[in-house]
């Protein structure tokens, strides 16, 4: 669930690879028939995966919406600079998982255990996240709605989405608004949150890959 920055030029062919549902399949020894009604299969699996996100999204949008102290019973700024700080702390606590469980799961030699640990993990840390993520759009949402031209709907809406484009693109980031699926507990994927740069802080829990692949 939680967002990651992609950047642009970077030498590869394509502009942007999308992951999918069904993109480690091999569908090679299949006629070209079958290939293309796989590859329709894919594209509509990963449709409505990508939906179940949003509704995710959405539900824990409406949650936090609905729970957290409103005007009057706060003032407007005081209603909107609590789901960031409750967003930072919940972010924090999802980082230290993160940190926990890549020294627990990690470690463990025997593939099948650590995979099914590793989803487990992915799993959890990646709910936390998305808790997070939320509660830091819903306050940037609240602060811009209440103080960036409020008076004028659409100024705001377009001069919002212009800026926040064009920033994408002088920092060269603009392929982070593509969408595409990561998969809980393979061995090639990343754990949920960003940074890693803790990772090189316990190496010694990768030496067994360092083994298999010697």
């Amino acid at each position: 669930m939680p967002a990651s920055v992609e950047l642009d030029w970077t030498g590869q062919k394509e502009y942007c690879t999308v992951s999918t549902l069904m993109q480690d399949r091999d569908f090679s020894h299949m006629s070209r028939c079958g290939v293309v009604c796989w590859r329709l299969v894919d594209a509509l699996c990963t449709g409505v995966l990508e939906v179940l996100a949003i509704l995710a999204w959405y539900g824990v949008y409406q949650y936090v919406v609905e729970n957290l102290p409103t005007a009057p019973e706060v003032n407007l700024l005081t209603e909107n600079l609590l789901p960031i700080l409750l967003g930072f702390v919940t972010g924090l606590l999802a980082l230290m998982l993160q940190v926990v469980t890549l020294i627990l799961v990690e470690r463990e030699r025997e593939d099948g255990k650590r995979l099914k640990r590793r989803r487990v993990a992915h799993f959890f840390i990646s709910c936390l996240g998305l808790l997070s993520s939320v509660l830091y759009w819903s306050g940037g949402w609240g602060l811009l709605d209440t103080y960036f031209l409020p008076s004028q709907l659409l100024a705001s809406l377009v001069i919002s989405a212009v800026v926040g484009i064009m920033g994408m693109m002088v920092t060269g980031t603009s392929r982070s608004l593509h969408g595409g699926l990561s998969r809980d507990g393979r061995e090639e994927e990343a754990y949920p949150l960003q940074p890693y740069y803790f990772l090189a802080l316990i190496p010694w829990q990768y030496d067994h890959l360092d083994e298999e692949y010697a």
